[in-house]
């Protein structure tokens, strides 16, 4: 990674470099910068919309979304559809156009 060959494949085709190994900066990793000046964030364009919403400590997937299994931190496996307690939970689960499955970590808050 340290390497100008890695430092181009991360710039590709572009014609003015994004990226650029300069010497005693981040132990000569590529770092981001254009023109003299530094990226300091990248913009979203459009909010993306939940896919689960938690409600009366049931998660509840989004329309297009399917629940494929929910495991709390011990690696139980819990029910879908049913109310659980609070803590921290290891959800996949798969939307319509998707084809491989997402896992995602889900907290019900106690009220």
């Amino acid at each position: 990674m340290r390497s100008q060959e890695f430092t181009d494949k991360l710039n590709g085709d572009r014609a003015e470099y994004v990226w650029r190994r300069l010497v005693g900066v981040n132990d000569e990793l590529p770092v981001p910068c254009g023109e003299g000046e530094v990226i300091t964030h990248i913009a979203q364009t459009a909010a993306a919309k939940p896919v689960l919403n938690i409600a009366d400590g049931r998660i509840v997937p989004s329309e297009g979304v399917r629940l494929l299994a929910i495991h709390d931190v011990a690696g139980r496996r819990c029910a879908t559809s049913g109310k659980l307690p609070a803590g921290i939970y290891i959800v996949t689960l798969m939307s319509a156009e998707s084809k491989t499955p997402l896992t995602v970590k889900v907290m019900i808050k106690i009220k």
